[in-house]
């Protein structure tokens, strides 16, 4: 009887410790890698990124995490270099063991680093890079939250067409991937219209003086100009255009959305209009819950960058969720099934393609001291 009893106790210690020790090796944490530019020329856009999707780490974590498991973001700055955007993807992959990566900002970066992504078998998620080439390469493992290039332009031609009235119309564009795909994309909208450019002028991203192509805009009485690059350029453009006598509508694309194009360009650059995917308008419970933790966090309102990697996270975890299971392969399964996902700046749904499919907003600066931006369409 002792033996038998001695015997039931030891089975329950055994099954005790295999127990435990099953318990033990269950994972704890999501391990989330981020890649985007932390210092350089182009930290500002990075740095609100990486709020925003510190800021989606932290309330998740707050209601338990993904499935009981803490959420561990794992940043890397990318300086907007393509190279290192690549070492730093393979590292997260590879050595962190991250089952999704978040990034990057820039076009050219994501670009170069989505065939390791793809080799590895795990999802790249960019917020923010717009490039329609990024989702035309076959890659499965690439997704993105903002709106693409041509889905841009799209709206923002049929504005100033169609709203605005502008025939006569100019491009001036950056030399990179995301100005000559943005070029190539309000180009091929306003030849649906019957309209051709009458002047398509470049520049290189780190020039300083825009005066030569800006002259040749204004010999052709262009009303409109699309000025398609990042903000720091087109407050330049905005100040020497200004000192010109000449004032044509200035429009571009999401990038231009940011507090530093008016710092920079001051009253010059009131009425500039581009398209956006997200302002903080408080519209909703969500949005207005995200606006009061941002401002409480940072002592500001968030701008778009924040919102799209906050929708990112998020994108990121449902799928997890969905997935039940840290396989890179099924979180990427679920990502491709993401429809109307109840973004910050409306529903999210992602193609065939990787793309997203969602609503595009044109905004207009309409105050300088504070910088302000208004909606003007959709009314």
């Amino acid at each position: 009887m002792m033996r038998k009893l001695v015997g039931i106790a030891l089975c329950g210690l055994m099954v005790s410790t295999l127990f435990l020790s099953a318990c033990s090796s269950a994972p704890k944490e999501v391990k989330i890698g981020l890649v985007v530019p932390l210092s350089g020329g182009s930290a500002g856009p990075g740095i609100n990124l990486q709020r925003g999707v510190m800021l989606a780490a932290e309330d998740m974590n707050a209601k338990g995490g993904i499935k009981g498991m803490q959420v561990k973001v794992l940043s890397e700055d990318d300086e907007s270099n393509p190279v290192k955007t690549v070492n730093a993807v393979k590292k997260l992959i590879y050595e962190d063991k991250a089952v999704v990566v978040i990034g990057s900002n820039a076009s050219s970066c994501t670009l170069a680093a989505m065939d390791v992504a793809a080799k590895a078998k795990v999802p790249l998620i960019t917020p923010s890079s717009s490039s329609d080439e990024i989702t035309r390469q076959g890659n499965k493992y690439i997704f993105r939250v903002t709106a693409s290039n041509s889905t841009q332009a799209n709206a923002l031609v049929d504005y100033a067409v169609q709203q605005l009235g502008l025939k006569k119309m100019a491009i001036v564009y950056a030399s990179d991937d995301y100005g000559t795909n943005a070029k190539e994309a309000v180009v091929a909208r306003l030849a649906t219209h019957g309209l051709t450019p009458l002047a398509v002028e470049a520049f290189q991203p780190k020039d300083k003086d825009l005066s030569s192509q800006l002259t040749k805009v204004k010999a052709t009485g262009a009303e409109g100009l699309f000025f398609l690059a990042m903000y720091d350029p087109c407050a330049l453009a905005a100040k020497t255009l200004q000192q010109m006598g000449y004032m044509p509508q200035i429009m571009g694309l999401g990038a231009l959305t940011n507090v530093r194009l008016v710092e920079l360009a001051g009253d010059a650059a009131m009425g500039i209009i581009n398209t956006q995917m997200y302002v903080p308008e408080g519209k909703t419970e969500a949005d207005k819950a995200f606006i009061e933790k941002y401002k409480a966090k940072y002592n500001t309102l968030p701008d778009y960058y924040v919102a799209l990697a906050y929708d990112s996270m998020m994108v990121a975890a449902k799928a997890i969720e969905r997935a039940g299971s840290l396989d890179p392969q099924k979180i990427r399964d679920e990502l491709a099934k993401t429809k109307d996902h109840p973004g910050l700046g409306g529903n999210l749904t992602f193609d065939e393609t990787g793309d997203v499919q969602r609503s595009v907003k044109i905004v207009k600066v309409v105050g300088v001291n504070p910088p302000k931006y208004e909606v003007v369409w959709p009314k």
